[in-house]
């Protein structure tokens, strides 16, 4: 599981997401950003991020996101 900035110095984030889903399809991504835009999520969602959370994070959302990539990984190994 990777937790993956939008915005990072030198780099994009949705082209790092791109170039993890092309090599590791298997990993689940969640995106997280400050400056989130519908359109930005459903592009992540389009380029396979698993969910994609606004800043500030709200606990209980990721922790619940995290288990549902956990068993969303879990299937895709039975």
């Amino acid at each position: 599981m990777i937790f993956l900035d939008v915005r990072m110095p030198g780099m994009n984030g949705m082209e790092v997401l791109k170039r993890i889903k092309n090599e590791r399809p298997d990993i689940s991504v969640i995106m997280i950003t400050a400056h989130g835009s519908v359109q930005d999520a459903v592009e992540a969602i389009k380029e396979g991020a698993f969910h994609y959370v606004e800043k500030p994070i709200n606990h209980e959302e990721i922790i619940s996101q995290i288990e549902k990539a956990k068993d969303a990984y879990r299937w895709l190994k039975i």
